[in-house]
């Protein structure tokens, strides 16, 4: 998997208007996360398997922080 920070100019349309979508609700995704959220449903994964990854993602992202303090 690409490493590289994914920036918003590079998603599809379809991928635009979800992300627009999220930050509207007041849940801002990292582009990158979105992308991968959607190819996990787009695999039919079960919705706690995609919680899982959210959980995971969350988890990982506090940690990030608690490190920069």
């Amino acid at each position: 998997m690409d490493s590289r920070p994914l920036r918003v100019e590079q998603l599809t349309q379809e991928e635009l208007a979800l992300y627009n979508l999220a930050y509207l609700a007041g849940t801002p995704l990292n582009p990158r996360v979105l992308r991968n959220l959607l190819g996990l449903l787009r695999l039919q994964c079960s919705p706690t398997t995609v919680f899982g990854v959210l959980q995971a993602v969350a988890r990982e992202e506090a940690n990030l922080r608690q490190q920069r303090q």
